[in-house]
């Protein structure tokens, strides 16, 4: 996350939104970053009207997006990090509907 705002001119230091679930950065395109680890339902993400994000011209990053399956855009770009070694990290790039 943290690279994804320096590439946006953001001066924002990313925070887990483990607890809050969401986080908002100020970046050249604003970032809604959502960490949906503790969303019981699809439902949950519903009634917070979080669904709304995904339509206001902003970027939103989502950690634990299997939590809401059927709500991600099918044109959403899917990145999944692994470990390389203790140094790196490897990520595989699809779309959410190749997944």
């Amino acid at each position: 996350m943290q690279g994804l705002l320096q590439g946006l001119n953001s001066v924002d230091w990313a925070q887990s939104p483990t607890f809050t679930l969401m986080q908002t950065y100020e970046a050249s395109v604003p970032v809604h970053h959502f960490d949906l680890y503790r969303l019981d339902s699809e439902n949950e993400f519903l009634k917070m009207g979080f669904d709304e994000f995904f339509h206001s011209g902003a970027i939103v990053a989502i950690e634990w997006p299997e939590r809401i399956p059927s709500l991600i855009p099918k044109n959403a770009i899917l990145l999944d990090f692994t470990y390389a070694d203790p140094e790196g990290r490897n990520v595989a790039i699809a779309t959410w509907s190749d997944r």
